[in-house]
């Protein structure tokens, strides 16, 4: 069976997938627009709309993931694709009010945001096989530059209830850990 290097990539597929959640959303967003005249509600309606199809589409085809549905999944979708959908309404909006863009224009800015934002989130987080998420914080002092803490959360499960948080560098390099736990 042949392969195609171009649709074996989560990005061009989340893309896809974006471009047809995108024209559904634009859709009801038009149709709601044209009824009640309220880009803030206009925005919110029609990215609810797309939502679903995202997520079938994101676990099966996207990502590709073998998890089952979850509350976990589930939780972190919703809350990854609220904050995509808050940001792209809120920027919607004030591109509307205050740059008074149009509402298409309007749109499109808050769509960029929460493009980035879904697409970030839902391969670290929502469909990612390993649950292995690292946050790096750099902390500067004067006698450690370049020093940092990272927050860790590595157990199969996905349960980040067992933090634990670490120095290291911004490569990811820490110093082993004795036994007793110290450095």
């Amino acid at each position: 069976m042949q392969t195609n290097a171009i649709t074996d990539n989560s990005l061009f597929r989340f893309l896809l997938v974006g471009v047809l959640s995108n024209i559904l959303n634009f859709s009801v967003y038009t149709l709601f627009i044209g009824l009640f005249a309220s880009v803030l509600m206009a925005a919110g309606v029609g990215y609810s709309a797309g939502l679903l199809s995202s997520f079938l589409l994101g676990k099966a085809w996207v990502f590709k993931s073998s998890q089952p549905i979850d509350a976990r999944t589930v939780f972190f979708f919703l809350t990854v694709y609220l904050i995509g959908g808050a940001g792209m309404s809120l920027i919607a909006n004030l591109a509307s009010e205050l740059l008074q863009t149009g509402p298409s224009l309007s749109w499109l800015a808050g769509a960029l945001f929460a493009v980035a934002n879904n697409y970030l989130g839902s391969r670290l987080l929502v469909f990612a096989e390993e649950k292995n998420v690292k946050i790096w914080i750099p902390v500067k002092t004067e006698h450690s530059p370049g020093r940092g803490v990272v927050l860790s959360c590595t157990n199969q499960s996905g349960d980040c209830s067992q933090r634990r948080k670490i120095s290291g560098d911004q490569e990811g390099h820490v110093p082993e850990l004795h036994r007793s736990g110290r450095r």
